[in-house]
């Protein structure tokens, strides 16, 4: 799956959002918001192409993200203001370590790191990683989580350069459509 096709699907995250905040916050959502969220995974079945060869078991991973991403982000809401944010970050970072490591063990098991230039990839990506992470869980506690979608949509767009850049993918086809779709959507 192109990296710009992966990066899209994993939009559906406000979709997730909308749908969880109603049975773990109470939220209510209105008929045009609801509209809205099932316009918006039509838009997500047009991405991954559902039913056709394009399509893969591949397309579950940035989806399953994207749902664990929503829990995140509306359980987020339901810690007190007095714990800091940073805390929540390092226990939940502590979780997903030993979460990966029991995955890791039992599909496929633990080796050694070759290059050297690989180990300094994983620790980027760590700290990137983490920072992103508090951010974004800053982010949800502080404002209503309608108000960040429309921030999280620049990845359309950095997510398709990026992936022409380093791995010289241009998935028009794929993206074009839905992604324009879902601007359009959000840019009404």
């Amino acid at each position: 799956m192109a990296f710009a096709t992966a990066s899209n699907v994993t939009y559906a995250t406000e979709l997730f959002t909308a749908a969880l905040a109603i049975p773990i916050l109470g939220k209510r959502v209105g008929l045009i918001r609801r509209i809205a969220v099932l316009v918006g995974f039509l838009e997500i079945i047009m991405v991954i192409q559902l039913g056709t060869e394009v399509f893969s078991a591949y397309a579950f991973f940035p989806l399953a993200a994207a749902a664990l991403q929503a829990l995140v982000g509306v359980t987020s809401r339901l810690f007190y203001d007095a714990v800091l944010s940073a805390l929540l970050n390092l226990y939940s970072s502590f979780s997903s370590l030993l979460g990966a490591a029991l995955v890791t063990y039992f599909l496929g098991g633990f080796r050694m790191i070759q290059p050297a230039t690989d180990v300094f990839l994983i620790i980027s990506m760590g700290i990137l990683g983490g920072v992103a992470a508090l951010l974004l869980l800053i982010s949800y506690r502080i404002t209503e989580h309608s108000n960040l979608e429309p921030f999280s949509y620049f990845g359309l767009l950095i997510s398709f350069f990026l992936g022409c850049l380093f791995f010289k993918e241009a998935p028009w086809i794929t993206i074009l459509p839905g992604g324009l779709f879902l601007l359009r959507e959000k840019c009404l």
